[in-house]
Formats: structure tokens, C-alpha cells, sequence
């Protein structure tokens, strides 16, 4: 179980917590999450593209279009190989095993994502 961490702000030069004195620009934990170790920094540049791609296919313009979807798809492709080789590590599974997992949590983070847009903006 995960011990919830409490910040209490100060107006000296550190932040006080539950458990002792950071200072200011230190950290309670590695970047992101301890538990991730560096998952975020390999997503990242993904991440980046894809919404680059997205906000591209919103000009009314055939090539950009088409260029965006090109990179939508291989940024996809590139995630979930990144993914697989992540989870066949974290989980110690196979390769089969790693991309399973990678397709079943990035269609469910699809479908999340879908949901809540629908509940926060209405069907299509």
C-alpha cells in the first residue's frame, strides 16, 4: 500500500511534509512515479506527436490531413512497441504477453477517454 504523502506549504525557503523538510526543487519521489522508472519520459514523445497531428487535422487541408494520420498511426504503432517491451519487462512475460497487455490498456484508455468526453460534451 502506497503511503499518501501530505505537503504542507511554509513561507520559509522548504516545504514541510508529514515525514520530514524537502527543499525547494527537490522531490518526495523520482519523476512521475517511482513505480513507472522512466515510463513517462519514453511515452512522452508520443504523446507530443500525436497531439501535434491532431491539432494539424483540424486545417481544412487535404495533405496536412493525410500527414497527420500518417503520423497519428506510426506514432500509435510506436507507443505500443515501447509498451510491449515495458510491460514484458515490469511483468517479466513474453512478448506475446507484453503486447496483450499494451493493446488492452491503450484500447481501455481509448474507451475511458471516449466516455468521459461523451459525459463532459454529449454524443458526437
Amino acid at each position: 500500500m502506497t503511503k499518501l504523502t501530505v505537503l504542507h506549504a511554509s513561507n520559509g525557503p522548504n516545504v514541510r511534509t508529514d515525514g520530514g523538510v524537502f527543499a525547494r526543487g527537490s522531490s518526495p519521489r523520482s519523476p512521475f512515479n517511482a513505480r513507472v522508472r522512466g515510463r513517462c519520459y519514453a511515452n512522452a514523445p508520443f504523446a507530443l506527436l500525436i497531439s501535434l497531428a491532431t491539432t494539424v487535422w483540424q486545417y481544412p487541408n487535404t495533405i496536412a490531413q493525410t500527414v497527420a494520420a500518417a503520423v497519428i498511426v506510426l506514432s500509435t504503432f510506436a507507443f505500443l512497441a515501447i509498451e510491449t517491451a515495458w510491460f514484458g519487462k515490469a511483468l517479466g512475460v513474453g512478448p506475446s504477453a507484453g503486447v496483450w497487455n499494451a493493446l488492452v490498456s491503450y484500447v481501455g484508455a481509448g474507451a475511458f477517454m471516449i466516455a468521459l468526453g461523451w459525459l463532459v460534451g454529449g454524443p458526437w
